[in-house]
């Protein structure tokens, strides 16, 4: 029996014309010897169906092992953990709709995967930002191009930290094994895991980061390798201060609990939202574009957030009249 491998894209009122690149992706990938490839396209309640897009009725048309379902409930988490209990593959690939693959990227991933079975979690070891449109200057910052994944390494990295590690792999074609998966669908249907999720009103949530920190509880190692390659497309829309504020306060005020959810046994860190957040102010970089700088300074608020959040506490009044200055939330 052939081994498969399963790619899912949850999508919801997607860009058409990234929707099409990711697509034409998926159709050009390389499948690896002995092993066969599903996709599932889930349609996460966007206002213009998928099912009536051209771009993806050629893909389900032209593609025999894609599908398309839709799940209309709100929240990431519960989206991805009911598509994993519909998938059967012993890897799965999560391709976002502004991803575009490598040919090589599943030949990639199943040698790695076969030549390293103590890893749990495989990423790209290069994406490549690729803007729709002329950015403006604060956009080509190396802090801007980071927050939107880009990375090259030049060698495999693993690790096994139960903290965050800048090698650790984003959402964008980030691969799990059945395992990992199944135990991450377990914590999430059965509400162990709840705290953190991306929504309609959030842009970022803790559920990639908790299929890693699943893996290291599990004593899987986290792996980005060079071989793995992608674009992670990047529209107009996105290049505004505004998005990349809220980009970076949602993944500061979501990460720590997501964390928390999964190392139960650790202490609560102590209820100081003024000190998290005076701790990024120091760091703030004095020459840097006030786009970024504002970004930096919305992380801070994220972090006050987060430990709020943690210990089930309202936020301080401060805390509020900041993040509705910012519109961060």
């Amino acid at each position: 029996m052939q081994a498969l491998v399963s790619l899912v894209t949850c999508s919801r009122d997607p860009d058409d014309s990234l929707l099409q690149a990711t697509l034409a992706s998926v159709r050009s990938l390389r499948i690896p010897d002995g092993w066969t490839v599903e996709h599932l396209l889930v349609d996460n309640g966007s206002v213009v169906p998928l099912e009536t897009r051209p771009s993806v009725r050629e893909h389900l048309a032209s593609v025999p092992w894609a599908h398309l379902t839709r799940d209309d409930l709100d929240g990431l988490a519960g989206v991805r953990a009911r598509v994993i209990r519909a998938t059967r593959g012993e890897l799965l690939v999560t391709v976002d709709d502004d991803n575009v693959l490598d040919p090589h990227y599943l030949e990639a991933l199943v040698s790695t995967a076969r030549a390293m079975p103590s890893v749990g979690v495989f990423g790209a070891g290069r994406i490549d930002v690729a803007y729709r449109a002329d950015p403006p200057a604060w956009a080509r910052d190396p802090w801007v191009l980071r927050l939107f994944q880009q990375r090259a390494l030049p060698t495999t990295v693993l690790g096994t930290s139960r903290f965050w590690q800048a090698h650790y792999p984003p959402g964008t074609g980030m691969a799990v094994r059945r395992s990992v998966a199944d135990e991450f669908a377990r914590s999430v249907l059965q509400g162990s895991v709840r705290n953190a999720s991306r929504t309609r009103a959030r842009l970022s949530g803790g559920e990639d980061a908790q299929l890693i920190w699943i893996a290291v509880r599990a004593g899987l190692s986290i792996g980005a390798f060079p071989a793995m390659r992608l674009s992670h497309v990047i529209p107009a829309r996105r290049l505004t201060p505004v998005y990349v504020r809220r980009l970076t306060f949602g993944i500061h005020e979501s990460a720590p609990p997501a964390r928390r959810e999964v190392f139960r046994d650790e202490a609560l860190p102590p209820l100081t939202p003024l000190r998290a957040f005076a701790r990024v102010l120091r760091d703030l970089p004095p020459g840097a574009p006030p786009a970024v700088w504002w970004a930096q300074f919305a992380s801070g608020l994220g972090d006050a957030a987060a430990l709020c959040r943690m210990h089930e506490r309202p936020e301080p009044w401060w805390l509020r009249a900041l993040i509705a200055l910012l519109r961060v939330r």
